[in-house]
């Protein structure tokens, strides 16, 4: 939404509930994040190793093999919304259970809103938007495992610990 940004995209994918996969543990994996700077003409996947938790610790595989296309176990597995402050071009991810900001067009990622109450279990929904001042504006589903995320929130810094609750 910036001047001169145009051309750079994001997407992302997974699907934890909807259609044939209302059962629990059938959703489709998206398995990372993509990001387009000509328009969506060419996509490059970004790196799942870049991105830190709730704790400032990084998010790693939980074995040698890394992190797995066929198993639930990386916040971008499931991208339920991605959006782009049009003030400073930081890149906001709803993934299953948590808010990921980019600060340098995704070459990292920082936990920014979230609870690892149960670790990547169900009722994890989110979704993310930004405001033309900038403001961030997250909502949270009401089956969340973690009662005290539920609701509408919003901050006008988007850093951790910054939301305030408004519904």
């Amino acid at each position: 939404p910036r001047d001169g940004f145009q051309d750079t995209w994001y997407a992302g994918g997974g699907e934890y509930i909807g259609s044939s996969t209302d059962a629990s543990g059938a959703g489709y994996l998206a398995h990372g994040l993509l990001k387009s700077t000509d328009n969506g003409a060419t996509w490059t996947r970004l790196p799942l190793n870049n991105m830190t938790d709730f704790n400032g610790n990084p998010i790693t595989p939980p074995n040698a093999a890394g992190f797995l296309p066929e198993k639930f176990e990386h916040p971008f597995d499931y991208v339920h919304k991605i959006s782009v402050n049009p003030t400073n071009g930081d890149v906001y991810v709803a993934c299953h259970r948590r808010i990921v900001r980019s600060s340098n067009g995704g070459s990292t990622f920082q936990t920014v809103f979230g609870s690892a109450v149960a670790g990547f279990s169900a009722g994890g929904q989110g979704d993310v938007v930004i405001s033309p001042m900038g403001n961030v504006y997250v909502a949270v589903t009401g089956a969340a495992s973690d009662l005290t995320l539920r609701g509408i929130w919003k901050s006008t810094t988007g850093n951790f610990n910054s939301y305030t609750r408004l519904a």
